[in-house]
């Protein structure tokens, strides 16, 4: 959704994924330009998009050792948003970046928010997201519904990596 959300609010948007089934995928609901994180190196890819002057935001699942690439690949003012550690929290980086073009890098989970801070973000769905919805702008990608006695399954689809877009338990 984040990629839907962000073309329809104009940004340009660049994506990785892990297989070419995935990239196709991506491409398809809004990405200019996926790349298979597999085959190719995203940092010399990137660069050659934006003959070298970096993108202006990252949002982050992977961190680890993606933190210094991801650094590498922003542009001048540009802000490296890190939601999720799925690469590991820890990593040798080169804080020159953060120096040399005046980077921002924020770290975001919501669970450990105020009640205020989450009705903030209710409000702006409401006002932003919501709308997009109803319009038919974005719209949630499901896999598979799969129903609830069978679990199993469902954790064993998504630890595979070969789903593409939600899965959703049915109840």
């Amino acid at each position: 959704m984040a990629i839907q959300l962000a073309k329809s609010l104009g940004c340009n948007v660049y994506a990785t994924a892990g297989s070419d089934r995935k990239v196709n995928f991506v491409e398809s609901i809004g990405a200019i330009k996926c790349i298979n994180y597999r085959s190719e190196d995203f940092v010399s890819e990137i660069n050659r998009i934006t003959k070298c002057n970096g993108v202006n935001v990252i949002l982050d699942m992977v961190s680890g050792d993606y933190f210094d690439r991801n650094l590498s690949i922003l542009s001048r003012g540009g802000r490296l948003l890190i939601i999720a550690l799925l690469g590991g929290a820890f990593s040798s980086i080169n804080s020159g970046y953060i120096l040399k073009k005046g980077l921002i890098v924020i770290g975001s989970m919501l669970r450990p928010q105020s009640v205020a801070f989450k009705h903030m973000i209710a409000r702006s769905l409401r006002q932003v997201v919501w709308p997009l919805f109803s319009r038919g702008e974005i719209r949630p990608m499901t896999y598979s519904y799969i129903p609830f006695e069978n679990v199993i399954d469902s954790h064993k689809l998504m630890e595979s990596g070969e789903h593409v877009g939600k899965i959703i338990l049915v109840m």
